[in-house]
C-alpha cells in the first residue's frame, strides 16, 4: 500500500499523469481540459463511450464549465427556435422543417478532388 502511494507521488512529481477514468474527469464542475488532453495523448481514447464528448471538449466546442455548458445549450435551442419562426414567417413552411437539431439531415461531404472539377 505504501509503495503505491510512493509510486503515485513520484509519477506525479515527474509530470506523469496516472490514467484517470474519463468519467471522473467529465463529472467535475470545471473540466481540466489540459489534463484531459494529456491523458488522451498518453493513453489514447480506446473504446471510450464518451468519445464524441471528449473531442468536443478538446476542440473547445463544448465549454469546460457545466454551468456554461447548460447556458450554451439553452442559447442554441433558442437560436434554433428563432430560425424555425423566421422560416415560418418567410412562408417557407411548405418545406418540411426539422423539429430539433437532431432531426437535421446528415450531409455527406464531397472529396476535395471533386471540388476541382466544378
Amino acid at each position: 500500500f505504501a509503495m503505491s502511494n510512493f509510486r503515485a507521488s513520484y509519477y506525479q512529481k515527474i509530470g506523469f499523469e496516472r490514467a484517470q477514468s474519463y468519467e471522473q474527469l467529465l463529472e467535475d464542475d470545471l473540466l481540466d481540459v489540459e489534463r484531459l488532453a494529456r491523458i488522451v495523448l498518453q493513453h489514447g481514447l480506446g473504446q471510450a463511450q464518451d468519445r464524441v464528448t471528449i473531442w468536443k471538449y478538446l476542440f473547445s466546442i463544448t465549454p469546460a464549465s457545466h454551468e456554461a455548458k447548460q447556458f450554451v445549450a439553452e442559447q442554441q435551442k433558442e437560436h434554433f427556435g428563432d430560425l424555425t419562426r423566421a422560416h415560418r414567417l418567410l412562408h417557407l413552411d411548405q418545406y418540411e422543417v426539422p423539429r430539433s437539431p437532431s432531426e437535421l439531415p446528415r450531409v455527406a461531404c464531397r472529396p476535395v478532388s471533386s471540388l476541382h472539377q466544378l
